[in-house]
């Protein structure tokens, strides 16, 4: 099923992560300092636009594992629908939070 190979996904990117912060604790920690937003909007912005991000590299694999069989044309369908549904709020949500922003510049 498609959530057992999901979470076989998660658990072995879990593994990768580990391994890879065994190996460079200090230099993710600097990357992870240059994204700092400064208000909660910023902070709310940066939140959506990776679940966009991650939302679109669903919609990769779930084309990938169709063209491949992996997965059957109803499962692929349903996934796609849910993840657009999604997608949708949070693309609606960036846009009202972006034009906030841009109603009020200073934040206050």
């Amino acid at each position: 099923s498609l959530e057992g190979w999901l979470e076989a996904a998660e658990i072995q990117q879990q593994q990768e992560v580990e391994n890879d912060n065994n190996n460079s604790s200090s230099q993710s920690s600097k990357v992870d300092q240059l994204a700092l937003p400064v208000d909660t909007h910023s902070s709310q912005m940066l939140q959506l636009a990776a679940e966009n991000a991650a939302i679109d590299d669903c919609f990769y694999f779930l084309d990938k594992s169709l063209a491949q069989k992996n997965i059957p044309l109803k499962v692929f369908l349903e996934e796609v629908r849910k993840l657009s549904k999604r997608q949708f709020t949070v693309k609606a949500h960036l846009i009202k939070i972006s034009e906030a922003k841009a109603s009020n510049p200073f934040g206050g």
